[in-house]
């Protein structure tokens, strides 16, 4: 499993894409955060927007990482090689997900400090106050995007598996990242007679448990408990992810 995930890492810190999107994305941020200065936005507002940065991290940076990391091997038809090495169909799947979330996780650990160093450059606030706001704040957003990424592949891995098409998979991730599962899915939980047979589905959706764990951290609810409802969410996707890949003939 080590030599798989080692050559994997390999593989994608090869590809300039990587680069050009880890650099578009600061890019973007950076330009963001100067339009927003220029508006007129004090201190505490433009801090206040920085929610809008993180809200993108899941769409840009999580969809190029889950197309890194689940679609290439599929597009080359490679998976068939790498099995007749003797890395099984569960290692591959749980490989996967680790380095998504390995990746996502260095991005989403270094950004708020990009950030907060763009800010004490434009002299938005003095550095205390950006760093005390950045340690309330930022991480907590950092977290909650690392944390879609994570869930979102995890599931979106449940297609790609079970399809072997790295369209549809590319396609249902991003999907759940732009927010139209989750919208559609509300609606139906939401319905009357869902409600009347079991209330309060909804609030298990991946996107509000990651949103409970965001306001946790703020100091509102169990952080614990939201933990817990997101850890059973990734495994049973995983799981369900392995059964299907089993169940599929690859495709040479």
């Amino acid at each position: 499993m080590l030599n798989y995930m080692i050559g994997e890492v390999y593989r994608v810190l090869h590809k300039k894409s990587l680069y050009l999107f880890i650099v578009g994305f600061l890019i973007l941020s950076v330009g963001a955060i100067v339009v927003a200065q220029a508006a007129g936005m004090d201190a505490e507002d433009l801090l206040g927007g920085m929610e809008a940065i993180f809200t993108m991290i899941p769409t840009i940076i999580g969809g190029y990482l889950f197309s890194a990391f689940y679609s290439d091997d599929l597009n080359s038809k490679n998976l068939p090689t790498v099995i007749g090495y003797g890395i099984t169909r569960p290692v591959i799947v749980i490989s996967k997900l680790l380095l998504v979330t390995i990746f996502a996780g260095i991005f989403c650990a270094v950004l708020p400090i990009f950030l907060m160093g763009v800010l004490v450059v434009l002299g938005v606030a003095q550095p205390g106050v950006i760093l005390d706001i950045a340690m309330k704040g930022m991480y907590a957003l950092s977290l909650k995007s690392l944390l879609e990424i994570v869930g979102f592949s995890a599931v979106a891995a449940i297609v790609v598996f079970g399809f072997q098409r790295s369209t549809f998979g590319v396609v249902s991730y991003l999907m759940l990242a732009l927010g139209v599962v989750t919208q559609i899915a509300s609606t139906i939980l939401n319905l009357k007679f869902v409600t009347d047979i079991i209330p309060g589905l909804s609030n298990y959706l991946l996107t509000n448990i990651t949103m409970n764990v965001l306001m946790a951290m703020m100091g509102i609810g169990q952080l614990l408990t939201y933990c817990i409802q997101f850890g059973l969410y990734i495994a049973v996707a995983t799981v369900l992810a392995i059964v299907a890949f089993k169940a599929k003939e690859l495709e040479f």
